[in-house]
């Protein structure tokens, strides 16, 4: 038992000695690293800082060129403002002359109805009055093909017909032949028909009902 203690005190003193050579040998190893690694850490830091310096540099100079451009966009739009006026009030000149232009043209449609033109006869109907020979009348004017429109005025005491032509004829005579009618004669106290601008026309019915004259026939 003496003799193993002795072996085993020997082996660790032998460890130790080994672990202090060891050491020793690896030392200046070690301390060579680390100054390498603090030389390397040293340059990195020196290159981090010359490229932060660098990297103000840009900034400052790409902040100072978004100033300068933002003061001259106010102006650009300005400008792009002030050339667009004249194209816009144009537009609005061409766009305000549009009403004018349709109120001519509706006058000119105006012009060419049957409503605006003369007529070429005024038939007043005198009293006494029945509506269903009136009618009868203004079928056979609006069946006559020179007789271009009719309109009825439905005064109560005297409703006349305004006749519009597209060719003359002899209106009275053909007036006359109408089983409604019982007689027909011109108005020539009418300043209008003696100055020739149409013939007013005065019309009696027939007193006879449309069976008495479907009866005679």
């Amino acid at each position: 038992n003496e003799q193993a203690a002795a072996i085993k005190a020997e082996a660790e003193r032998e460890a130790v000695s080994l672990m202090e050579n060891r050491k020793k040998s690896i030392q200046p190893e070690l301390i060579e690293f680390v100054h390498q690694l603090h030389s390397q850490l040293v340059s990195e830091l020196e290159n981090l800082k010359q490229q932060t310096v660098a990297l103000e540099a840009v900034f400052e100079r790409k902040l100072s060129q978004f100033v300068e451009e933002t003061r001259t966009v106010p102006m650009e739009g300005d400008e792009i403002h002030a050339e667009s006026q004249e194209p816009v009030q144009a537009i609005d000149q061409t766009s305000t002359s549009q009403p004018e232009e349709k109120v001519l043209v509706s006058a000119d449609d105006l012009d060419t109805t049957p409503y605006e033109q003369e007529p070429e006869f005024e038939l007043e109907i005198l009293p006494p009055i029945d509506i269903t020979k009136i009618m009868g009348i203004v079928t056979y004017l609006d069946s006559l093909p020179e007789v271009k429109n009719t309109e009825l005025i439905p005064l109560a005491d005297k409703p006349s017909i305004l006749v519009f032509l597209h060719e003359p004829i002899p209106l009275i005579d053909m007036l006359n032949t109408l089983p409604e009618v019982a007689e027909v004669k011109e108005d020539t106290t009418d300043t209008a028909s003696v100055e020739g601008k149409r013939k007013k026309v005065q019309i009696v019915l027939s007193e006879k009902t449309v069976s008495e004259e479907g009866k005679e026939q």
